[in-house]
């Protein structure tokens, strides 16, 4: 059940792409910082100070938080270009983040993916998709393992916001705990 979904022409996907990684590489800036600090909250960059109250009342849009964090300890939380960024767990290690709102092309749209399923997530059917080195035949597993996990979490009302998750090292069953975990923040 492996179809290739695109949803945008290819120029925008390209753009995704290199705004994706340049976030990316901002939320490991995060995490390495508040690694090498031996965690100390004083020593690390003014970003992560940011908290999700104080997030939510800086942007225009409905802020959302997992409930479900696996038991990873948090590597940030950022707003950037009217993007709020977040992650969860270590570069190497198993990992997950989250980019708000996931339905606009500075914040979401990583590119191409595989779609390996269908889930429901607040009442609304959902792709899950796999991005992998032998895309368009990515599997759950190459996701898992290999490659990322990806998913659209829809709010739960019918606004059409969404929050791109995505996670690399995590069970399918894991991420999806994630997924149907989240709620807002005033």
């Amino acid at each position: 059940m492996s179809e290739r979904m695109t949803t945008r022409p290819a120029k925008v996907v390209v753009a995704a792409v290199v705004a994706l990684a340049a976030a990316t590489a901002v939320l490991a800036a995060v995490a390495v910082a508040g690694a090498s600090s031996g965690g100390r909250p004083e020593a690390r960059p003014a970003a992560s100070r940011l908290t999700w109250h104080a997030a939510s009342r800086r942007v225009r849009f409905p802020v959302y938080r997992p409930r479900q964090t696996l038991g990873l300890s948090g590597s940030g939380l950022l707003l950037h270009d009217g993007c709020l960024l977040a992650g969860w767990g270590t570069r190497k290690g198993a990992h997950f983040g989250l980019y708000e709102p996931g339905n606009s092309v500075q914040c979401g749209q990583p590119g191409e993916a595989a779609s390996v399923g269908q889930t429901v997530v607040n009442g609304v059917r959902v792709h899950i998709l796999v991005q992998c080195s032998t895309l368009p035949k990515c599997t759950i597993r190459d996701g898992e393992r290999k490659g990322e996990l990806l998913i659209f979490v829809p709010e739960k009302k019918p606004s059409h916001y969404t929050i791109q998750l995505q996670s690399m090292h995590v069970a399918l069953r894991d991420f999806l705990r994630v997924a149907r975990s989240f709620h807002r923040v005033h």
